[in-house]
């Protein structure tokens, strides 16, 4: 992971200028242009606010805010209806204008990718110039959702300061079930097994390192933060990572995972999984000053630690990319009341990082200083 730079150097500053969307969600066709750091969406619920988030978010790899699949994307209620979407931005990165898309083409099962109309090789190469975070009701219950959950959430985390962090990750799903479908069909004994769970073994140590490197730096961030936010500490509960944390030598994590692959292969055919490796790893969050875990935190707790995380995680990506990310905050209000809100969009503002929100209390968010509302209906 790259070394972090101070605040006092100059950052390279992304802003997203306009957005132009469609047959995407509930718009045929819809463009909005952004003039101010702090946005707020404003509107009823159902208006698509939380679409424009979403829209914006796709231009991150992944699957966007919501994890939906392509399918979903299309307006299909539109009157123009076409079987594909568009989704086209337009934003500042190093004193430079860029423009960048994303489509689903008519009777396409896959999206493009386009920077200043030159094809993308893969969605992870947007990340060199655009970095996107986003808080969202959703994460509001994370540190109470499945494990698998959290891990999504923090490996989020990862590809915005790891970009091959993703590539890593898909190839150890693609021979996870590589190792199944062998397992299955040749068998415990097969040759080819070795070879595959030699690969995984290697990608077990890669992924674990990196996770174990980006919550240490995390941790330094949460440790620096201003005294009006909880203190979080974020940890492994198990895991090829815990070994990291333990100081065993990286050769040693390998033979390890390799061996424990081998001696699992009965068991794995039998229950028809992999129970061994990263993909069942456990990640936590400790709240410092009260001594406990945020399991068993309040709800407002766990939302206060939350964003505790969250400004942490934006400080990070400015030191560590040397380019400021952009921020979506989905119903902002449902993770903190209006004080703490308030207190928390000056933070972000003080960073000088784009910040897009959506609401329906038009009021409140007129009462913060230099923010540009953009109302929905």
């Amino acid at each position: 992971m790259p070394q972090t730079q101070d605040f006092d150097l100059k950052l390279n500053k992304v802003f997203i200028s306009k957005i132009k969307l469609t047959n995407f969600r509930n718009f045929s066709q819809a463009t909005y242009n952004i003039s101010k750091n702090i946005c707020a969406l404003v509107g009823d619920n159902g208006v698509g606010k939380t679409n424009i988030l979403e829209a914006i978010s796709l231009c991150a790899p992944g699957r966007g805010l919501r994890n939906s699949k392509i399918e979903e994307f299309e307006n299909i209620n539109s009157a123009e209806y076409f079987n594909g979407f568009n989704i086209n931005i337009d934003f500042q990165h190093n004193e430079r204008q860029y423009n960048f898309s994303t489509a689903k083409l008519e009777n396409s099962n896959s999206r493009i990718f386009n920077l200043d109309n030159n094809k993308l090789n893969k969605q992870a190469d947007i990340a060199k110039y655009l970095n996107l975070l986003w808080l969202t009701p959703l994460y509001d219950s994370i540190f109470t959702a499945p494990k698998s959950e959290r891990r999504k959430f923090f490996d989020r985390i990862i590809f915005n300061l790891n970009p091959e962090h993703l590539q890593n990750l898909q190839r150890y799903e693609y021979y996870l079930k590589e190792r199944m479908n062998i397992l299955l069909n040749y068998g415990v004994s097969s040759s080819w097994l070795e070879t595959i769970e030699n690969k995984l073994a290697e990608l077990n140590s890669a992924i674990a390192f990196t996770r174990v490197e980006t919550i240490r730096y995390l941790n330094n961030e949460l440790e620096d933060l201003d005294a009006k936010y909880p203190k979080a500490l974020l940890f492994f509960q198990d895991g090829f990572e815990k070994m990291y944390l333990d100081k065993i030598a990286t050769i040693k994590i390998e033979k390890t995972a390799k061996d424990l692959l081998t001696e699992n292969r009965s068991n794995d055919l039998l229950k028809k999984q992999t129970h061994i490796g990263i993909h069942k790893t456990d990640f936590s969050c400790f709240y410092v000053e009260k001594n406990i875990n945020s399991l068993y935190c309040s709800t407002g707790e766990q939302k206060s630690l939350l964003a505790s995380i969250f400004i942490a995680l934006a400080k990070l990506l400015c030191k560590i990319n040397g380019k400021t990310p952009i921020l979506l905050l989905d119903e902002v209000l449902s993770h903190l009341d209006k004080s703490n809100a308030t207190s928390f969009i000056n933070d972000l503002k003080k960073l000088n990082i784009q910040t897009i929100m959506t609401g329906t209390d038009k009021k409140f968010f007129s009462s913060i200083k230099d923010i540009e509302i953009i109302e929905l209906s």
